[in-house]
């Protein structure tokens, strides 16, 4: 039994270091971060990974400096929904729906819906964090932005209905 403890014990500060490794890798990415460029980029190209749009919004040569950015370096920190609190503590993760699990002919794609708070202008962001299992491809869109923690919880539940809706269609 002790050997169990220690081998979770063990597993889980490799995890909680691989996530300070992201968290420390994302950071040199964003240094020169502008928080009212970002949140007029987020409105003018809402189909853009909000990963771009960090990116260009902390003033990199966007396409130069993402070929050379490793994802799965940083896909802990996507993954989390944390992205946007370490760019900015202008922003506060409020609700996280985790595990959504959509299955097409071809792939599995684990879906993450997060509500985020901005305290500058007073809205709630909705994100979707898209996970490709098996090829290693993480993103994160921009879906919504509401005055209304309430309309942005209800937008996700219908998001998630969807998703679940989608799934399971393809498995009659």
């Amino acid at each position: 039994m002790k050997d169990n403890l220690e081998t979770i014990k063990k597993y889980i500060e490799e995890e909680q270091s691989k996530i300070d490794r992201s968290k420390n890798e994302f950071k040199k990415y964003v240094e020169k971060f502008d928080l009212t460029k970002f949140l007029k980029l987020i409105e003018t190209k809402p189909d853009k990974d909000v990963f771009s749009l960090i990116i260009e919004a902390s003033n990199k040569k966007v396409l130069k400096d993402i070929e050379s950015i490793k994802y799965s370096d940083l896909s802990p920190v996507i993954e989390l929904g944390n992205i946007l609190p370490l760019v900015s503590d202008n922003f506060i993760v409020k609700n996280v729906y985790e595990d959504v699990e959509e299955t097409n002919s071809t792939f599995t794609i684990d879906h993450t819906f997060l509500i985020i708070y901005s305290k500058i202008n007073k809205y709630f962001y909705v994100m979707n964090s898209r996970k490709i299992i098996n090829i290693e491809s993480i993103n994160l869109k921009y879906l919504k932005k509401c005055l209304d923690k309430k309309i942005a919880i209800s937008f996700v539940k219908k998001q998630i209905q969807n998703v679940k809706k989608d799934t399971s269609k393809l498995k009659k």
